[in-house]
């Protein structure tokens, strides 16, 4: 948490209380063509990352997912994303499955700006369910709203 204010002249302005969050980083293996999924509605912008698009056995894909309120009041309920691996119709893995509960940031008092609601990393081992290494092919990585039931962001890995 941190105080800020401006003072001119010895006349100080009204003190503000904000409370800094620190982002999450991922190590793209290439920065210049990201895996990225992104969804938006008129509300809110969702990006759902790796940090590489191809993995081999054994290994582990870092996750990334970002929640931006574009527009205050925001369209969400809950800024958290349940992510799954499928493959096909089949799923894989559940690799989070819960609410956050309470947001990320605050919505900004006076209703503007966009305000990052919440971000977090995640890790798939490369395993399903039960525990045993998925096989080489192509997976999606499903990310939904805790209250919906369709995915509301994708996108693919390659285990070789």
């Amino acid at each position: 948490n941190v105080e800020v204010w401006a003072a001119l002249d010895g006349i100080a302005s009204d003190r503000v209380t904000l409370e800094v969050f620190e982002t999450s980083e991922l190590d793209y293996c290439d920065p210049a063509n990201v895996n990225r999924g992104t969804w938006s509605d008129g509300f809110n912008r969702v990006l759902l990352e790796t940090d590489c698009a191809t993995y081999v056995q054994p290994g582990v894909a870092a996750l990334r997912f970002t929640v931006t309120e574009t527009t205050s009041p925001g369209g969400i309920f809950d800024p958290c994303l349940d992510l799954y691996v499928f493959e096909g119709d089949r799923k894989v893995r559940t690799i989070r499955e819960e609410g956050c509960g309470e947001a990320f940031a605050p919505a900004p008092a006076d209703g503007g700006g966009e305000v990052l609601k919440y971000q977090v990393r995640a890790f798939w081992d490369l395993k399903d369910d039960a525990g045993a290494a998925v096989a080489p092919g192509e997976y999606q990585v499903h990310g939904r709203f805790y209250l919906y039931y369709d995915p509301v962001v994708s996108l693919t890995v390659r285990i070789e």
